[in-house]
């Protein structure tokens, strides 16, 4: 998550501020890049201290790293509100990073009710700056069609620069527009390579996408290898729909990663 050092930062700290203390801007200048790494790998309280204090000095950086740390409640109170309004800050910027993570909060309601249309617009800025994120983004976007208009042809184009820039979650999404036939010539063929290609890159999509694809070739222990990958390397929550799939499957070996899945799905 941290990625510091900030940039334009020198010299080392002339004293050991104390957790009640402020941190001044001399004392922000004076850091080398070093000092910040030592900073950053102490507590996650004394961190979280640091990057605030840099935030509110205008580090662009820090104000990105505060708006996640917040986000996420590493080393303080988890706060979306402020968050979003950190990563609006930082927006301001017109830096793609920031307006892709700006987006995502309109997308997905954090500390700002849902708003697909300002999340397409914040994509669509920050993927003109081809910002592999904010493409991958706006195509799921572009293939969803809500509160926008669907645009297949625009999503397929989009996966594939993200693909470009090497973004393997974007090979998976290629691999679905080659199955449905979304903005290109249906072609299985295309489809299960991207589908090998993003599981060999780790994204549990595709390794369960893939794995499918291996059980209906008939492949059954290569499938059990990477549906087993799919099942640990899913968000817990998102592990249901996995379950229904394989509870009833006639295989008994299918039938344990579905009991694999449902209990991952019980942790969420």
């Amino acid at each position: 998550m941290l990625k510091f050092p900030l940039r334009r930062l020198f010299g080392k700290p002339r004293k050991k501020q104390t957790a009640d203390e402020p941190i001044y801007l001399g004392e922000i200048r004076k850091l080398s890049d070093e000092d910040w790494q030592a900073a950053l790998t102490k507590s996650p309280e004394e961190a979280a201290r640091l990057v605030q204090a840099a935030a509110t000095y205008g580090y662009l950086d820090a104000q990105l790293n505060w708006a996640q740390m917040l986000l996420d409640g590493y080393g303080t109170r988890r706060d979306p509100e402020a968050a979003f309004r950190w990563f609006g800050i930082a927006a301001l910027s017109k830096r793609a990073d920031a307006l892709n993570m700006l987006g995502r909060c309109h997308e997905l309601g954090w500390g700002t009710p849902v708003d697909y249309a300002k999340a397409v617009a914040c994509y669509r800025e920050a993927a003109d700056k081809s910002y592999d994120w904010a493409q991958y983004n706006l195509g799921c976007r572009l293939l969803d069609g809500q509160d926008v208009e669907r645009d297949p042809d625009e999503a397929f184009a989009l996966f594939s620069k993200a693909v470009a820039q090497g973004h393997d979650k974007s090979l998976n999404m290629l691999g679905r527009c080659y199955e449905n036939g979304w903005g290109c010539l249906q072609d299985m063929t295309q489809a299960i390579a991207w589908y090998r290609r993003s599981a060999e890159a780790g994204d549990f999509r595709g390794q369960y996408r893939y794995g499918q694809l291996l059980v209906d070739q008939g492949l059954l222990d290569d499938a059990l290898a990477l549906l087993r990958l799919a099942v640990d390397n899913t968000p817990a929550h998102m592990c249901a729909e996995m379950a229904d799939t394989f509870l009833n499957h006639a295989e008994p070996k299918l039938h344990e990663i579905g009991l694999r899945a449902q209990a991952r799905a019980s942790t969420s």
